[in-house]
């Protein structure tokens, strides 16, 4: 009997995509067929959590199998010890090429705003032995940025909220970005390079790391009007349920906080919002989120282009979720 091929590993993350955001999940509003077909055609972990509700922290736990206690990585702005076993590591020990492509976050890197410094650098990355990255959120960072920089220079200033192509709503607005030029396209379609060079040169490992649903919401047309701002699904919250919470979620001074952290202090609850802002601020974020769904979509056709996509175990995962005005509180809350 012939010895079957190594298989190759697609990791596929979205940052801050809540799971009942997700069709397979029950969700009857945002349209992921794309994420719905992997639910249902392979193994569904109905009770996954993330192991912390930031960034970090949690794509350190995802990297290394690791809890938080024990990587080290507790907060935002905590740096992964450059020297810790990843996948990336163990991987590509054992034969496979590896590569991220998108949003590490396991580290804190200097010089990112400096297209020469990602036009010199190309990993390896915590294992990783390839690296194409984002920095950052709506912004030109990374290998993305030296790559607008380079090819689409005028296309920059058309990320910001004062060039939408309307007026701004509860800090969410239309962008003026092409969807071409989106991060999410540009880590499809450096995702599909990535496997493309590397199909029939033995098994790989790639990291194809989505900055997005994350705020800022401003998803690219025709994404920000596919959904309707009206039919959005109402928050989970009611009226005083923070009274016994701890001071923090009232936005109270705490004796026994000081208040500090790496990225500065988090809002807490606000029952005065704007209920209308927060229906346009979920209407975005369902646009940005089938904007992922149709780009894990075009690298799942790519693989069954190249014949390898019954040879690819596939692992889609998030970082962790988005409060999205349940219980008064936004972002991770």
């Amino acid at each position: 009997m012939a010895q079957m091929a190594r298989p190759n590993v697609l990791l596929l993350m979205a940052d801050q995509l809540r799971w009942d955001a997700v069709g397979a999940y029950g969700n009857t509003v945002v349209q992921t067929p794309h994420l719905d077909r992997l639910a249902r055609e392979g193994v569904r972990c109905a009770r996954a959590y993330a192991t912390n509700p930031f960034c970090m922290p949690a794509r350190a736990s995802v990297v290394t199998g690791r809890w938080p206690r024990a990587h080290g990585v507790w907060d935002n702005r905590v740096n992964l010890p450059p020297e810790t076993p990843t996948l990336g590591t163990i991987f590509a020990a054992h034969g496979y090429r590896t590569g991220i492509v998108g949003k590490g976050h396991l580290d804190t890197h200097r010089g990112w705003d400096d297209p020469h410094h990602a036009e010199r650098w190309h990993g390896p990355y915590y294992g990783f032995r390839e690296a194409q990255m984002i920095v950052g959120h709506n912004s030109a960072g990374g290998h993305y940025g030296a790559w607008l920089r380079r090819e689409h220079p005028d296309a920059i200033p058309l990320m910001r909220r004062d060039r939408a192509v309307a007026p701004p709503i509860g800090g969410a607005w239309k962008s003026a970005l092409p969807v071409g030029l989106h991060s999410s396209t540009w880590v499809t379609d450096r995702s599909i390079e990535f496997i493309r060079r590397h199909a029939g040169k033995g098994p790989f490992l790639l990291w194809a790391s989505f900055p997005n649903p994350h705020p800022p919401f401003c998803p690219p047309q025709p994404y920000a009007d596919r959904y309707d701002p009206a039919q959005m699904p109402e928050p989970v919250r009611r009226r005083g349920e923070m009274v016994d919470k701890p001071a923090f979620f009232r936005n109270e001074a705490d004796a026994c906080e000081s208040g500090w952290r790496p990225y500065g202090p988090i809002p807490g609850a606000n029952e005065a919002r704007n209920p209308d802002h927060d229906r346009v601020r979920k209407a975005y974020y369902y646009g940005m989120t089938t904007l992922v769904d149709e780009s894990i979509g075009r690298i799942l056709a790519a693989l069954e282009d190249i014949g390898q996509l019954d040879n690819t175990v596939i692992v889609c995962v998030s970082d962790h979720g988005e409060m999205l005005g349940d219980h008064w509180l936004d972002n991770k809350g």
